[in-house]
């Protein structure tokens, strides 16, 4: 996940990516890691800070 946030970061900066899309595919991957932790006991990681705190932005929304 990690790497994840630094790579949709840098490709919402460089405009290859929009905010809403990165945004919404971390929350897909986070959903499914969740799901996976359920299904064999392991526990949650420390929540991941807001986009914004993350450093991600949409350089096209104004």
């Amino acid at each position: 996940m990690r790497q994840r946030l630094r790579v949709y970061g840098r490709l919402v900066q460089l405009g290859h990516m929009r905010q809403q899309t990165a945004d919404r595919e971390i929350e897909v991957m986070q959903a499914i890691a969740e799901d996976y932790r359920r299904k064999v006991g392991a526990p949650a990681p420390e929540p991941a800070a807001p986009a914004a705190e993350r450093g991600l932005f949409d350089p096209l929304e104004p």
